[in-house]
């Protein structure tokens, strides 16, 4: 685009025309000019002077009002943070200079000597003013009771000088005044003398300025067409400018406005695009129904962030004592961060989103460098997970040094960081609640209603499995003898002993009181009755330590080809434990499918008595 000052021809000729048919009347206009102003230019020059001498005094007397503001704001340094001593000083000697070169112009201004000499009255007052202003000053610098003391001296200058300029100034508006009204007069006279010359530049100004607009135009034409264009939405529609004049001036206002509307666009579809980012993350998290779906979510998030980053998440344990990996870039990979608690995590610790230019800088983190596989230095952003002010983790992602992120890829990671934490925090808490719904508070195994859902959807499925009642033995007794206390002790005691019994997949409940009942999946009542065996043995070797009362359990085996329904497979179990009892008890006894159709047998039996679940939660 060339902005050169070369104007075209035509346009040159034109000017050239309008600038010969003005000299010719300016000319004419000075030589009329020249006898009006030689009878006013005397009475507008005192005029002048005199106002310039005003508004030199009412600065000043406005300077003096500031330096008292300064003055009390001295005595505010070290009481006010905003306050501090280098701006007093430099208020101080910005307002002291004002008013002393004010009052040296003063003494030379081109006024009226007499006029002059009022005015340079209040001078001795200025030069006292500033002095007792500036001693105060220093001394709240220092001081500041000192300063106080000082106070009545300085509001009687401030005071003293304040009605010597009221009454300068009230004299100088008088003096201009009467010099104004006389310029008025000659003014009036001299008018007469201008307007008819007025009238014919006029004429001629209006004939040349028609003329050339009309050369100008269609210039201003192409420059409107480019305008509308640009509104109408065509912002890569430029003005040719080929002059540095107002029209070129104009043109170039309208590519600049065009590039700011084609910027502004840009970034309001980057801000769109953030936005459609994060309600398609936050609209993904919302369907992940546990950690696993949530890390998946992210990890085809940070493959839409960026196609060859390495990234990975880190998350803490239950615990969050410990940071482990949960996803990582799905073709990047990994950066390979090595810490492995949050507390030793710089983002996470502080809260807030870091990033590092260069692993090599002395401010880098230092677990940056010389990691395996990284070819020299590389640059890193880290964006903590927080949920309701708990640190969950942290997304980490690497690239090459000096290299750094988008605005909108960083604004991606930061609604990635956000809405993961947001959703595994709930996912987390709703675990929890679930696991507490379906847990026994005293013993920490399932609880009735989480077996016998266990139950149900093992029936449903047609999986096989044993089912086995499990009664503590003459529990009521030792609880009478030792206390509730020990009782419960007894029951955490056999709970531990079952869990360490059983296989993963298998489940023991705590079914009420010291009653228990246990699932051995994909067993047959045999393989019951053998494993109730093997654990009577591991419970005497657990009472072995003597922390509780040695005690004993009995058992009742069935299994999931004796009964359809649960209740039924219950009542067999439970017969079967009843039968335990009657024989002595520390044993196991296995079921009879015809128990299922029998009205229950027991009648005051131990197996009856029921522990205090009440107490027993209050105790834990």
């Amino acid at each position: 685009m060339n902005m050169s000052l070369r104007i075209p021809r035509s346009i040159q000729a034109k000017l050239r025309v309008i600038a010969i048919l003005l000299s010719l009347g300016m000319v004419v206009g000075a030589a009329i000019a020249e006898f009006v102003l030689s009878r006013t230019r005397a009475v507008t020059e005192l005029v002048v002077n005199q106002t310039a001498a005003l508004s030199l005094l009412q600065a000043a007397d406005m300077s003096h009002e500031g330096l008292r503001s300064v003055a009390y704001e001295s005595l505010l340094v070290g009481q006010i943070a905003q306050v501090n001593a280098d701006d007093v000083r430099k208020g101080v000697r910005e307002h002291a200079q004002f008013m002393r070169d004010a009052m040296a112009r003063l003494a030379t201004s081109d006024i009226d000597a007499d006029l002059r000499a009022e005015l340079l009255v209040g001078r001795a007052s200025v030069d006292r003013y500033l002095d007792i202003a500036q001693e105060l000053i220093s001394a709240a610098l220092v001081d500041r009771s000192a300063a106080q003391a000082r106070l009545p001296q300085f509001n009687a200058a401030f005071d003293e000088l304040e009605d010597v300029f009221h009454r300068q100034i009230v004299a100088l508006r008088g003096h201009n005044q009467r010099a104004v009204d006389h310029a008025a007069e000659v003014k009036t006279r001299a008018d007469l003398v201008v307007v008819a010359t007025a009238l014919i530049g006029f004429v001629l100004t209006a004939a040349l300025v028609g003329w050339t607009g009309r050369s100008i135009r269609n210039s201003l034409r192409k420059v409107e067409a480019v305008a509308s264009a640009v509104a109408g939405g065509d912002i890569g529609r430029r003005a040719e400018i080929e002059i540095d004049d107002e029209i070129g001036r104009l043109g170039c206002a309208v590519n600049a406005m065009a590039d700011k509307l084609q910027h502004m666009l840009a970034h309001a579809l980057d801000d769109s695009e953030r936005h459609r980012f994060g309600r398609e993350l936050d609209a993904a998290l919302e369907m992940a129904d546990s950690e696993p779906d949530a890390y998946r979510v992210v990890q085809r998030a940070m493959a839409a962030v960026s196609p060859d980053r390495a990234m990975e998440l880190l998350v803490s344990d239950s615990s969050q004592a410990m940071l482990q990996r949960a996803t990582e870039h799905p073709s990047a990979g990994a950066p390979g961060c090595t810490v492995d608690s949050p507390y030793y995590c710089q983002a996470v610790r502080g809260g807030n989103s870091v990033t590092f230019n260069d692993s090599e800088a002395l401010s880098a983190c230092p677990r940056l460098r010389g990691r395996p596989g990284s070819e020299g230095a590389i640059s890193a952003v880290c964006v903590p997970l927080h949920f309701m002010g708990r640190a969950l983790g942290v997304l980490h992602s690497v690239g090459p040094a000096h290299r750094a992120m988008q605005p909108h890829q960083l604004a991606q990671l930061a609604a990635i960081g956000a809405q993961a934490a947001a959703r595994i925090g709930v996912v987390r808490a709703f675990e929890r609640t679930q696991l507490q719904a379906a847990t026994d508070a005293a013993t920490g195994l399932a609880n009735r209603r989480a077996l016998e859902a266990a139950v149900r959807e093992l029936m449903r499925k047609k999986q096989p499995f044993a089912l086995l009642m499990a009664d503590l033995d003459r529990f009521k007794m030792l609880n009478d003898t030792y206390g509730h206390l020990v009782g419960d002790d007894a029951l955490r005691l056999f709970a531990d002993a079952m869990k360490k019994a059983v296989r993963d997949h298998d489940i023991v409940a705590r079914w009420g009181g010291e009653e228990f009942a246990i699932v051995l999946c994909g067993s047959d009542a045999q393989e019951g009755c053998h494993w109730a065996d093997r654990a009577r043995t591991g419970l005497a070797q657990a009472l072995e330590n003597g922390k509780v009362p040695k005690f004993t359990v009995s058992f009742g085996v069935a299994d999931s080809t004796m009964a359809e329904r649960l209740d039924d497979l219950l009542r067999i179990a439970d017969e079967a434990l009843y039968r335990s009892k009657e024989h002595g008890r520390d044993r196991a006894t296995l079921g009879s499918a015809l128990a299922a159709n029998e009205p229950m047998t027991r009648q005051g039996s131990e197996h009856e008595e029921k522990i205090d679940v009440t107490r027993l939660g209050a105790a834990v």
